[in-house]
């Protein structure tokens, strides 16, 4: 941080500005105000936040330093409605300083369908391995998936903290042999992962802490992509998913369920070709 704000002032004193764009509002929102204030031009300042700041940052100093931080900015954009809801009743912002503004994805370049479908095989997960992703539900679901479809298997894109236990975890219940951890990729390889995917799994959560996903890009992407998605029901995904309409929505931290509408999607290729369809119309209407 202290890096970010040193590096931040002296752009700030050689350069002239139009706009200060933050993403997050701890710390990036804290450098831009300050950036702003010793800035030649005094731009405006607009802080963007995902999620976690906004839903987990809570203790009362926190909350202090964050509505400075938001009083001091021009606009606060968020992700999701329910998020644009927590910042109305948490006091952070007036009404009008406030817009609800989802990223979008490139749905005509990186992330378009395949041509042949007739590929597409296997489940696909991408995303940090942190907590609020609910990747662990996802592997106590395999066992059941794989009762009735033995040669499914699970690719697991991204890294972080979790990465050793899950990967633990896949041994002991006897499916490592079935779940690939491919760890991080970059962006470019991304696309062909979702395009070769049959379904692709988000199964997040909102943690004890209350952290949760605003509107996930992964989850644009994949439907643009023409991907079968299975995401579990936060407020941030009701935004995007219209359950049984353009993908599935299932109860956090629920196996049982998971691997429910898993099953749903291997046991009816045109299903989740329907619901595939379905979300990249959804991508290309809204995001």
């Amino acid at each position: 941080v202290l890096g970010q704000l040193l590096l931040a002032l002296k752009l700030a004193r050689r350069n002239d500005y139009d706009i200060i764009h933050a993403h997050w509002i701890i710390p990036q929102g804290l450098v831009a105000v300050i950036m702003r204030s010793l800035a030649r031009s005094r731009p405006p300042v607009v802080i963007t936040s995902h999620g976690g700041d906004l839903f987990a940052l809570k203790g009362g100093l926190l909350k202090r330093l964050k509505t400075a931080i938001i009083d001091r900015a021009d606009r606060l954009t968020v992700v999701s409605s329910a998020m644009g809801d927590k910042a109305r009743q948490q006091g952070l912002v007036p009404p009008d300083k406030l817009s609800v503004i989802p990223m979008g994805v490139d749905s005509q370049g990186m992330f378009r369908p395949p041509g042949d479908d007739s590929q597409r095989r296997g489940l696909l997960f991408v995303g940090r391995l942190v907590d609020k992703k609910g990747i662990e539900y996802l592997i106590e679901a395999m066992p059941a998936v794989l009762q009735r479809h033995p040669e499914e298997t699970l690719t697991i894109i991204g890294d972080g903290p979790l990465d050793g236990s899950l990967q633990a975890a896949c041994k002991a219940r006897g499916i490592a042999g079935n779940v690939k951890f491919l760890g991080a990729l970059v962006n470019q390889e991304i696309p062909g992962y979702l395009k070769g995917a049959a379904v692709t799994v988000f199964p997040s959560v909102v943690t004890d802490s209350g952290d949760q996903e605003g509107t996930p890009v992964a989850i644009m992407e994949a439907l643009a992509c023409a991907n079968a998605v299975v995401v579990s029901d936060y407020p941030g995904a009701r935004d995007i998913i219209d359950h049984d309409r353009n993908g599935l929505l299932v109860a956090q931290k629920s196996p049982d369920e998971l691997a429910a509408a898993i099953l749903s999607l291997l046991d009816t290729p045109e299903r989740w070709r329907e619901l595939g369809e379905a979300g990249r119309h959804t991508v290309e209407q809204h995001y």
